[in-house]
């Protein structure tokens, strides 16, 4: 603990803190407990971005936060500390190493300033001889973290939350022509009765009055307006999540300097004011670098629904969608989209591959479900895009009518233009590894995303030679997740494994050509072939990608073969029906009840 200050809990401490650790030590283990370990404490300073100790540790004493905010990281395989959770009063810090004298499991580090009880191991040989009531509170909690596991822990802990949710939020003027103080208001009216909103008049206090104000309320919003670089700097630092308001072609402003973008806990995204995804609009704008994890939130002024989606990204209540790949059967996802809509689920970010990646796009441009099956009807069914047949030099397609089909709906866009966040994955055939494409020409990403090898040519783009991201990852849950931002993801998988389960129904000229050479009926054709061989290489990571959603909605459509665009109907009703049965599920409505929490 170098460069804490431990003291010992007597009188010459400030009496609010005394209160204040009494109250937490109670809350954390009951009021027998409280009185046997109160003479025993002592008091922990720490400052933001100090370490309480490390992972590999010896455990040598156990913990009580009193007020501020901790973050609990895990070293991943390759040894990068990777946030889990956050903890806040009156949270139980290392008792579980102390417990079973093992290591520290995690690293806890400071992300704001805490103060916090420290009581040394024996202790413990205290609390079995003459507390049960304590040990039974212990037993219990170490259970439900079992339970919940830590490494998702809603609910495991008196003070663990995810890290998606925020409770202190920064607002502050990056460019001319916004008005912060206006944003940060509705924005605190739309995170509900339990939330307050601080302007720089109270940066005249002092440590105790954020210790109270945040104990008090569920979210804090600090704003600032960039007149005074201080409070800027104050708003920064106790922020969990900074949001950077800008406006297209304004000047900035010097203050969204004053944002650490190294910090792997403090969220940092650009909420940009604007019509929306006009082509050409923002493209002149270049954004303030927020850090290679910033997201941009596109919102229309005085718009309530973008207002209330910027409140449940702050809480950790917003819906992350993620569609797969799958050819033709990709019309499902039409189907459980048209189900969600009616349903008035929220989708507050968007991601797919192939033609889950096109489809997923014309979600995020907030076309209504009429709009959407009309735009991919007149792109894959009107005139099937996979019939330009070419010598096969790179491919057995041009490609130039796939490329039509995608600019007719989509040029002009530029990704972060979108109304929904939204990216697609391709795969980089030089590195071997997919590619997450959050901003730039949407038409160039999603040519990309579908790019199937061998049917259509790979897109060359930034020295790398980009192919159908179903290769790698046909549904990228995991990319949703690193984001950081969905408090749940929900899938549609339509990538089934039983892609040839039927034959595809044939005209008479292939009956008659299958004959002459002696071919099955049953036999996949070539085009079948390149389509299923785009996918299956990624179904090991598409059944780890299932574990990481809260829901999957898988329609069975096995039936229906990759190539089958002309039953869009039938695929888009299977998708339907299918997503209202699995909305009257238990696992469902959880769902939804954990958003409204």
């Amino acid at each position: 603990m170098v460069g804490m200050t431990t003291k010992k809990v007597d009188g010459a401490l400030p009496a609010s803190f005394r209160k204040a650790a009494h109250a937490a030590l109670d809350a954390a283990l009951g009021p027998e407990a409280c009185s046997l370990l109160w003479p025993k404490a002592e008091a922990v300073f720490m400052s933001s971005g100090q370490v309480l100790f490390r992972q590999g540790d010896v455990a040598d004493a156990f913990y009580v936060l009193v007020s501020g905010s901790l973050g609990m990281s895990q070293l991943d395989e390759k040894g990068v500390a990777v946030p889990v959770s956050r903890l806040f009063p009156p949270e139980i810090i290392g008792e579980r190493a102390v417990l079973v004298d093992a290591p520290r499991a995690a690293t806890i580090t400071a992300l704001r300033d805490c103060e916090l009880l420290l009581f040394p191991r024996g202790i413990f040989d205290t609390l079995v001889a003459r507390s049960p009531e304590a040990m039974l509170r212990l037993a219990r909690l170490l259970a439900r973290r079992q339970v919940n596991n830590v490494s998702a822990p809603i609910g495991a802990g008196i003070g663990i939350r995810p890290v998606a949710d925020a409770t202190t939020v920064a607002v502050i003027r990056a460019t001319n022509g916004v008005d912060a103080v206006a944003f940060a208001r509705a924005l605190t009216k739309e995170l509900g009765k339990n939330a307050t909103i601080v302007h720089a008049v109270s940066a005249k206090h002092g440590g105790e009055f954020y210790r109270k104000l945040e104990a008090r309320f569920q979210t804090v919003v600090y704003v600032s307006d960039g007149s005074d670089a201080a409070w800027t700097r104050v708003c920064c630092g106790r922020a969990d999540h900074i949001l950077a308001l800008a406006r297209p072609g304004a000047a900035a402003v010097e203050d969204v300097l004053l944002i650490d973008r190294e910090s792997s806990w403090t969220r940092r995204d650009l909420v940009m004011f604007g019509p929306g995804p006009t082509p050409g609009a923002n493209h002149a704008f270049v954004a303030p670098d927020l850090g290679n994890q910033s997201t941009r939130l596109n919102v229309r002024p005085g718009n309530v629904e973008d207002i209330r989606r910027v409140a449940r990204w702050i809480r950790g209540r917003s819906i992350g969608l993620v569609l797969s790949g799958g050819g033709a059967r990709g019309f499902a996802h039409v189907g459980v989209l048209r189900a969600l809509f009616e349903a008035k689920v929220p989708i507050d970010l968007v991601a797919g591959t192939s033609i889950g990646a096109v489809i997923g796009a014309a979600v995020a441009m907030q076309w209504d479900i009429d709009e959407i099956v009309a735009r991919i009807r007149d792109a894959f069914v009107v005139d099937p895009p996979l019939v330009d047949y070419t010598i096969p030099f790179v491919a057995l397609t041009r490609g130039l009518k796939t490329e039509r089909a995608l600019a007719r709906h989509f040029m002009g866009v530029n990704i972060e233009e979108l109304r929904i966040p939204f990216f697609c994955v391709s795969t980089d055939l030089s590195a071997g590894e997919p590619i997450v494409h959050r901003t730039g020409q949407l038409v160039t990403a999603l040519r990309a995303s579908v790019a199937i090898p061998g049917l259509l040519p790979p897109v060359l783009l930034d020295n790398s030679v980009l192919v159908d991201g179903a290769m790698i990852d046909n549904l990228p849950v995991g990319c949703m997740a690193r984001l950081g931002r969905a408090g749940k993801i929900l899938a549609i998988d339509v990538g089934d494994d039983l892609a040839f389960v039927a034959p595809e129904k044939r005209g008479w000229a292939s009956r008659c050509a299958r004959a002459v050479f002696g071919v099955p009926e049953a036999m996949p054709s070539f085009v079948e072939l390149l389509l299923r061989a785009g996918t299956v290489s990624s179904d090991i990571q598409t059944r780890m990608a299932r574990d990481q959603a809260s829901l999957v909605i898988r329609p069975p459509i096995a039936g229906f073969g990759l190539q089958a665009w002309r039953s869009f109907e039938a695929i888009e009703q299977i998708g339907y029906d299918h997503a209202r049965e699995v909305m009257k599920s238990e696992a469902f409505v959880n769902l939804q009840e954990s958003l409204k929490t």
